[in-house]
């Protein structure tokens, strides 16, 4: 929910391979362990107490901000030094154009 007086939306998440999870614009918790988290940072929904509650109730091996285009890197940063301390898994900040290698769960 973004505000009391406005409608609330659908949204979709995505596990892919048990070890990939996509909330969409939510902090919905999955059933399942991930390994890998992708973490929404920006938005009318965001909210830093929902991220860090977020990332703790999942407890993934890895968490990666998305959703941050309208976070500068100063804001990326500033605000990744708030959820660290207080989270199981560093927040990684991908460069933008970079690509990075999620690997599949080995179990």
């Amino acid at each position: 929910m973004i505000h009391p007086d406005l409608p609330e939306s659908s949204n979709v998440g995505y596990v892919i391979d048990d070890n990939v999870y996509h909330p969409g614009d939510s902090y919905f918790v999955p059933q399942q362990p991930v390994r890998t988290l992708l973490v929404p940072m920006s938005g009318p929904f965001a909210h830093l107490d929902r991220i860090i509650d977020f990332i703790r109730a999942t407890h993934p091996e890895r968490a990666i901000q998305i959703h941050d285009a309208l976070l500068t890197d100063v804001g990326k940063q500033f605000l990744t030094q708030f959820i660290d301390p207080l989270t199981p898994s560093p927040l990684e900040i991908l460069e933008e154009g970079i690509p990075v290698r999620l690997e599949r769960n080995v179990r």
